[in-house]
């Protein structure tokens, strides 16, 4: 047992050491140096065979004298150990050199003191390549586990010499990976094409899940046990190699004997041993890489989904912005602040994976980042928030921000801004935030309402459907607010599947021009989005509604289409019901997070992932209209 260790950690760290070269040359100095250090021997040495086949060519060594094994002149015959071991074709092992009467000690044993040695042949394509042998000053210092290891290490070089031969860069990584059988997920295996023997190593019957040694596997084995879909294009390309050569690459799924499915990557070529004609081949265990490659293109979606929604999101506060602004400078300037606030908060979520954000990182960037030194101070509770009750509370501590710097305590030097925060009833419980200016100006209750009023009262009262309570006393400004703790967590739900039409099929815009269209959505910048997509063609909105009571309440008589965000509930899907039992043809968006599943009465309802584009929105809702 602890020979066939030392075997495997041999070999294994051969082959680590293989796939970190990009050279032959280095690959042979390295197994050289490897086998010296695990084999605690003072001269290893390869040797290539010249081509008039009268003398070897040292190629690679380790422990000898610089320059020595490079200028020594090795026959090829009985004059040295090297020449012996050609000669019989078999491996050589030599307790003591100085008792050894089957050759001639060669000057550079001599010269080194070597007392004792071993070598084995290094056969490529049926045909003597080389010696590799190794050496000590001290005799008897080697035995018959240590001439098996040597052999081992010999076919292995034998191999990548074939492979490199015939093979480009990647070819030659892929065989020299095949030779690390010490390594997890690799399995080996061969077939003889003569008398169809078929032979697995250990690594291979652990992958398959067909562990027993006693049973001999066939050549069918391995196909039997791939899934049906793939099977016949592996079969297909196995014969090809054994019966035209053609070299064999495939990725596959096998089912397992325990029921598991994983991914397979199988290499195989036709070769020449000993004249007999076989295929040789690896296979390694890929499921993880694919599960990885399934991960990226999930991310790659989740980016390409998190832009649309930055670029909606955008283009709300746009369209919002240009509705309050008197002037093209008042627009520029509300506008920018309003984007680099989102695009804040974008990053905090982006180096969470979009999995949430900290309240006080919100509070931090949004408040604390732009005071004075020391005018601001907050305290609370560690309060995960969710990416899209995020990008809301971003906006809503923004317009805050901004009317404190304008008009409240921080417009002046020495006002102070106390945001404290804190949960009832533990985790699950509602969220309370407290606001407080001191030290500023006198203040007082506004005359109208600005974007910052309208931002706070949409999306707190309405989007969060949570209690504010403001007070404008002349020392400062205060604001409570107390938030439903669902409203504002992230969930671990994952969004039902969407349905977005993305065909260019046309379809005509033009009932869409006279339409009444409801829009129903508890984010107040994607319900202001969808409302300004359906204005833009004429449409006559009713709404947008961020709470689904107020949407309720409408007469429902002449409207033509509903935008309804699943986000609301299951109490959303009873609104549709009566929606269509009126005839009014519904839309529904969804985002992550909201998981609900569909009635058979809307299982050929459009629903759409937001942010949802124009053009989808629009062709959706037309042909619920055509």
């Amino acid at each position: 047992m602890a020979a066939r260790e030392r075997q495997a950690r041999i070999i294994a760290d051969l082959g680590q050491k293989a796939l970190a070269t990009r050279d032959l040359d280095g690959f042979f100095e390295d197994a050289c140096v490897s086998l010296c250090s695990a084999l605690e021997c003072d001269f290893a040495k390869m040797l290539k065979l010249s081509e008039d086949k009268q003398s070897f060519i040292g190629v690679a060594g380790a422990g000898w004298d610089e320059g020595a094994l490079e200028s020594s002149k090795i026959d090829a015959g009985r004059q040295s150990q090297a020449g012996y071991t050609l000669l019989e074709d078999h491996s050589v092992l030599t307790d003591d050199l100085a008792h050894e009467t089957r050759f001639d000690v060669s000057g550079l044993l001599s010269d080194h003191a070597v007392r004792s040695g071993i070598g084995a042949l290094i056969t490529v394509g049926a045909k003597p390549w080389g010696v590799i042998s190794l050496h000590d000053r001290a005799p008897s210092a080697f035995g018959p586990e240590d001439l098996a290891i040597l052999e081992s290490v010999s076919n292995i070089i034998a191999m990548t010499i074939m492979q490199s031969m015939r093979e480009d860069f990647l070819t030659q990584e892929r065989l020299i990976q095949s030779l690390s059988l010490g390594v997890a997920e690799i399995g080996v295996w061969t077939r003889d094409l003569a008398t169809g023997e078929t032979t697995w190593d250990q690594r291979l019957r652990e992958i398959v899940g067909v562990q027993s040694a006693e049973v001999t596997p066939r050549n069918a084995d391995l196909a039997d046990f791939i899934i049906e879909e793939d099977r016949q294009r592996v079969r297909d390309g196995l014969v090809a190699t054994a019966e035209h050569g053609q070299a064999f690459e495939e990725e596959y799924r096998l089912l397992r004997p325990d029921g598991e499915t994983i991914w397979l990557h199988t290499r195989a070529e036709r070769t020449i041993q000993n004249n007999r004609s076989l295929v040789i081949g690896i296979t390694v265990d890929i499921t993880e890489r694919k599960h990885s490659e399934e991960r990226s293109e999930f991310m790659m979606r989740e980016l390409d989904h998190r832009v649309k929604n930055l670029l909606a999101i955008i283009l709300s506060i746009a369209e919002i912005t240009a509705r309050s602004a008197p002037d093209v400078h008042t627009y520029k300037g509300g506008f920018r602040s309003r984007l680099e606030a989102i695009a804040r908060t974008h990053s905090l979520l982006a180096d969470a994976r979009w999995s949430g954000v900290e309240l006080r990182s919100l509070i931090e960037d949004e408040v604390v980042g732009k005071a004075a030194e020391g005018a601001v101070t907050i305290d609370g509770p560690e309060v995960p928030i969710s990416p899209s009750a995020a990008q809301s509370l971003a906006m809503l501590f923004h317009e805050l921000n901004t009317n404190a710097h304008k008009y409240g305590s921080l417009s002046v030097p020495g006002g102070k801004l106390q945001v404290l925060w804190y949960k009832l009833g533990g985790d699950d419980g509602e969220v309370v935030i407290t606001w407080v200016e001191s030290g500023g100006p006198p203040v007082s209750e506004p005359s109208h309402l600005g974007f910052g009023s309208k931002v706070i009262n949409q999306i707190i009262r309405r989007q969060f459907s949570a209690t504010l309570n403001t007070e404008w006393d002349p020392s400062g400004m205060s604001l409570s607010l107390r938030l439903p703790g669902a409203s504002i967590r992230p969930t671990s739900q994952e969004a039902p599947a969407s349905v977005e039409d993305e065909d260019e099929d046309f379809v005509s815009k033009e009932p869409l021009s006279d339409a009444r269209v409801l829009v129903a959505d508890h984010e107040w910048l994607a319900a202001e989005q969808f409302a300004a997509v359906f204005a833009s063609l004429g449409a006559d909105i009713v709404g947008p509604f961020l709470a689904l009571e107020e949407a309720r309440a409408v007469e429902l008589e002449g409207i033509d289409i509903a935008i309804l965000d699943l986000g609301f509930g299951e109490e959303v899907l009873t609104f549709a019901e009566q929606l269509e039992d009126k005839g009014i043809g519904i839309v529904f968006v969804v985002e992550p997070g909201a998981s609900i599943p569909l009635p058979g009465r809307f299982v050929d309802a459009p629903v759409l992932s937001k942010p949802a584009s124009a053009d989808v929105l629009i062709r959706s809702a037309a042909r619920l209209l055509g």
